[in-house]
């Protein structure tokens, strides 16, 4: 979103040249994500969805990831997490 832009205003939105969150760490095609704050407020954490296997279809595992900030206030991912690992 430019500053100061309309977020319900399509044109005031920049498509980023790249994907910012891509397959890696076996995680495949991951998507839907939502957003979360700790409970104490601190930390960013992302939810997702990935494919179990590549071609999995809908077969999904859903992920959770602490996330931070960059220099310029987009957020900074960083590769998905493996599954099945505590946090």
């Amino acid at each position: 979103l430019r500053p100061g832009g309309d977020p319900l205003d399509p044109t005031a939105w920049t498509k980023h040249p790249e994907p910012v969150f891509r397959s890696a760490a076996g995680a495949t095609a991951p998507g839907h994500c939502c957003f979360a704050k700790s409970p104490d407020g601190r930390e960013d954490w992302l939810l997702y969805h990935t494919a179990r296997f590549p071609g999995a279809g809908w077969r999904r595992q859903v992920r959770l990831q602490r996330f931070d900030w960059a220099a310029d206030s987009t957020p900074a991912f960083r590769e998905p997490v493996t599954g099945n690992v505590r946090l």
